[in-house]
């Protein structure tokens, strides 16, 4: 079970996840006001139809926090064919940092569970982790197996971050998430849960969009697909 009052706690912090993934405090491919300020939650969730853009853009948060010498878990279901895209301005994954990376990989919505439910056994924790297309562990992909055991999945995971989180000695942790949107209720169940939902979204000229609400503001971050992905600008707004 979640204890609420903790994740209540733990939701209220801003630890400023989107800046381990662009370079928003100082692009020189931002058009907006470099003193914009940028708030995004710990525990977020990336919902987007291209699975390949938001893998890219959890191999840079892990990238960014391992060059921190933060210790990173990254849960995916198999080994990665070749490195993601990273993004222009942010650590690149140099060997030294991708080797501190712990890639975990779990095939099974069976094998994610378990994980979480032995973490409190684990001598090692990580400060971040991270779960990579998590629509995956949701029978392949196929909605049919209803929003209580997405939920019900989706708690699990938070729960184990809130004991990590409790247990380790560390002033920054994140939960980082993906998951495909086709399964049109998991916005709505993962904001249920209290994680932040980053929207992605790209159109046709390989320009895309993250948006995402926190507190009374709604933010719109814009940028490009190429060799790397460029930042190239930041809209905040009242909401």
């Amino acid at each position: 079970m979640i204890q609420l009052e903790t994740t209540k706690e733990i939701w209220r912090e801003s630890k400023m996840t989107v800046h381990y993934i662009f370079p928003v405090g100082g692009s020189p491919w931002l058009k907006s006001p470099r003193e914009t300020e940028v708030n995004s939650s710990e525990i977020a969730t990336i919902i987007s139809d291209n699975d390949h853009l938001s893998l890219s853009l959890l191999f840079q948060a892990a990238v960014s926090y391992a060059s921190e010498e933060l210790d990173v878990t990254f849960i995916c279901q198999k080994p990665l064919d070749t490195l993601p895209k990273t993004v222009h301005g942010m650590p690149q994954p140099e060997a030294k940092t991708i080797s501190t990376v712990k890639f975990l990989y779990l095939s099974t919505e069976e094998e994610l569970t378990e994980y979480c439910s032995s973490v409190h056994l684990k001598t090692i924790l990580p400060d971040i982790l991270i779960v990579s297309d998590f629509h995956h562990y949701l029978s392949d992909g196929h909605s049919s197996l209803g929003e209580q055991t997405a939920a019900r999945l989706l708690a699990l995971i938070l729960d184990t971050f809130c004991y990590i989180k409790k247990k380790r000695n560390s002033s920054n942790h994140a939960l980082l998430m993906s998951c495909n949107s086709s399964i049109k209720w998991i916005s709505s169940v993962a904001k249920k849960i209290n994680y932040s939902v980053l929207k992605l979204t790209e159109n046709e000229f390989k320009e895309s969009n993250l948006e995402w609400l926190q507190q009374d503001k709604q933010y719109a971050l814009q940028f490009v697909s190429e060799e790397q992905l460029f930042l190239k600008h930041l809209s905040v707004k009242e909401v």
